[in-house]
């Protein structure tokens, strides 16, 4: 019965193993890089390397986030979004890069929001990137960067509230100096005092699986021990190979009489033997690590039992890394401000906070369900109205100061509350913007600009071919959709999930079945160890030259080799 076990369990590891040897390794790489998005920061791949369904196009995929125009020239405006900062002069016939001074890096680049500061000698342009916030003067386009708090911050919004400048990032809120008349900008952090609702609030359950599957959930440290991991997966791949590769290369260069010797192989049995010892250490010790990050892979996106975790949520003190001490820590995804209230919103995993525009009292949960995905909003302004409008990959939305239905503006009509909704919506909304006319337009994930409305762009608002053709994408982004198997969507269709699914799935198998082979040959060491010592008891035996036997592929014929410290090979 064991042995039948441990012959099945040795046929599943070993082909399974040889099977998905390089998409492996390459989970182990890429897993690796993944893991330090500032060491990769820098690098990007060409246009023509990037799969067509991930090239942008009439200003997809957050290539546009926002479009702001003067107040005193119409013509002029600025656009932003993940290719930077660009101006035109003609009302958006036309765009020209401002990227003197900008960040270099196609992910530093990345722009969140921008703000027009007309009434300041010079007038300036602010902007929101994810390496800190920036700002030119109109008279040199220069960008340069504002110094906020300690370190490169992660700007999400830039809001002009009276004679004063608000910056949040996603942990901070820093106000400026008066800006109105000549003088630089300076910030200053601000404290955001928060009330305590009356149940603490806990953690989403996806948040621990990503932090479980890159270490980040124990910081640094935790991130270099999967990287030890990725590392070893590699090894355990290539070194796969070869112990596979050995037997069956002996077996073919070993023939029989009259059979034709195969030429050409070369045998090195020292780095097999060395391959072998330290594949079973290696697997061995990274088994759980291993385990853990297939499992956790299994509820990550794109497999679709991410939605069994997507709203879940673990109580704070289950959580098995330590937690920052501030609640606004990465917590922050945008930020408005209601001039009517004189308050400031803040958005925070879907959920609206609360608060006194001067900062002089905490931030309160506001209660009423906003619609917005899990991953949070990319739009939210405060209409003249007071109403609130928000865009996320669940659609665009105005929610009614009376506290109605919001009004979905891709069909025009209220939405059901009692309407069960996956996380995207028609809309999976990236960016958004009014021209000076009160034309609306949203910008789309997937289509790009759409109209809303009366609104026609007609020859306004095409891409620049400098744009388009100069397209890379950041190398992070680009591992990213190669690690979840993602970019090979156009060529495989919806279907693309299951190569996350089946890979995690069979590394779950190929570590189960690799911890009970050695374990079972441990065992059976140990019997043929004891049954020696009671021979040798009884009679006296010369000693020999240590030796090992080595499987072959077909589980059928063996092959008796001495290791390199006995006399024979």
């Amino acid at each position: 019965m064991f042995r039948r076990v441990f012959a099945a369990s040795r046929w599943v590891h070993r082909y399974l193993g040889l099977l998905l040897f390089l998409y492996l390794a390459m989970q182990g790489v890429t897993g690796v890089l993944l893991n330090h998005p500032m060491l990769i920061s820098g690098f990007s791949v060409p246009r023509w390397m990037v799969p067509s369904s991930y090239r942008i196009a009439n200003w997809n995929r957050g290539s546009l986030r926002t479009v702001v125009f003067s107040e005193h020239d119409p013509s002029l405006g600025f656009l932003a979004g993940t290719e930077g900062v660009w101006k035109t002069t003609d009302g958006g016939v036309t765009f020209q890069s401002m990227a003197s001074g900008y960040p270099r890096s196609r992910a530093e680049r990345r722009t969140n929001h921008i703000l027009l500061l007309e009434d300041v000698a010079p007038a300036r342009l602010l902007a929101a990137t994810r390496n800190g916030l920036y700002a030119c003067s109109l008279e040199d386009e220069a960008w340069q960067r504002v110094p906020l708090g300690e370190g490169v911050e992660n700007v999400r919004k830039i809001l002009r509230i009276e004679d004063r400048v608000v910056v949040f990032t996603d942990s901070h809120a820093y106000e400026s100096t008066p800006v109105t008349g000549a003088g630089s900008l300076s910030f200053r952090p601000v404290h955001l005092a928060r009330k305590r609702s009356g149940q603490e609030e806990g953690i989403r359950l996806v948040k621990l699986m990503f932090g479980l599957h890159s270490g980040e959930i124990w910081g640094l440290p935790g991130r270099l021990l999967i990287d030890v991991v990725g590392v070893g997966l590699v090894f355990l791949s290539v070194s796969g190979i070869y112990m596979w590769y050995f037997p069956w290369a002996r077996r073919r260069s070993s023939r029989g009489p009259g059979q034709k010797r195969q030429e050409g192989v070369t045998i090195r049995p020292r780095l097999y033997w060395w391959l072998y010892k330290y594949h079973l250490y290696v697997g061995v010790w990274t088994m759980i690590f291993l385990v853990v990050i297939a499992g956790t892979a299994l509820f990550m996106p794109p497999s679709p039992l991410v939605s069994l975790v997507l709203r879940t949520k673990i109580p704070r003190q289950y959580w098995p890394g330590p937690l920052p001490s501030d609640p606004w820590h990465e917590n922050i995804g945008n930020a408005a401000y209601d001039p009517a209230r004189k308050e400031i919103l803040i958005e925070v995993r879907g959920a609206l906070w609360r608060g006194p525009a001067d900062f002089s009292g905490p931030f309160a949960k506001d209660e009423s369900r906003l619609p917005v995905g899990a991953m949070g909003t990319n739009v939210m302004e405060v209409g003249n109205d007071g109403g609130l409008l928000i865009g996320s990959f669940s659609g665009l939305y105005e929610c009614r100061p009376d506290g109605g239905p919001p009004i979905d503006l891709s069909t025009g009509k209220p939405r059901d509350p009692g309407e069960s909704r996956g996380p995207f919506g028609r809309w999976r909304v990236a960016g958004y913007f009014e021209t000076p006319a009160g034309e609306r337009f949203v910008a789309t994930h997937n289509e790009g600009l759409v109209a809303i409305g009366d609104a026609q762009p007609g020859e306004r608002f095409q891409m620049p071919d400098e744009m388009v053709e100069g397209y890379r994408m950041p190398l992070w982004n680009f591992l990213f959709e190669v690690h979840n198997g993602r970019i090979v969507r156009d060529w495989i269709g919806s279907s693309y999930f299951l190569i996350s699914v089946l890979g995690a799935l069979s590394l779950l198998a190929i570590s189960f079945t690799g911890l009970y082979d050695w374990a079972h040959r441990k065992l059976a060491a140990r019997g043929r160890k004891a049954g020696s010592a009671a021979a040798a008891s009884t009679a006296e035996v010369e000693p020999a030259p240590e030796s090992h036997t080595i499987e072959s592929a077909d589980s059928v014929e063996r092959i008796t080799m001495v290791s390199p410290a006995g006399e024979r090979r």
